[in-house]
């Protein structure tokens, strides 16, 4: 006995598979393209250089900075 031939109307076609699937790519990537082309670069800021060093040597910069660090240094 033979098993029964299934339909081939009930399941899709791989060329129909292949299609969706091409079309699903394309829509990637013009997303894609879409979305990076669209997005503005963050402004690089310059940098103005190092403030000149104070007579002593010691410090660096404003003294009304809102940070300040402290460096402590021992070749040995």
């Amino acid at each position: 006995m033979s098993a029964p031939r299934r339909s081939t109307e009930s399941r899709p076609s791989r060329l129909a598979l292949l299609v969706v699937a091409a079309v699903a790519v394309v829509a990637g990537i013009v997303v894609a393209v879409v979305h990076f082309a669209t997005q503005t670069p963050a402004p690089v800021a310059t940098p103005a250089g190092p403030a000149p060093l104070e007579p002593g040597g010691k410090t660096r910069g404003r003294a009304d900075a809102p940070v300040t660090i402290e460096v402590y240094s021992d070749f040995l």
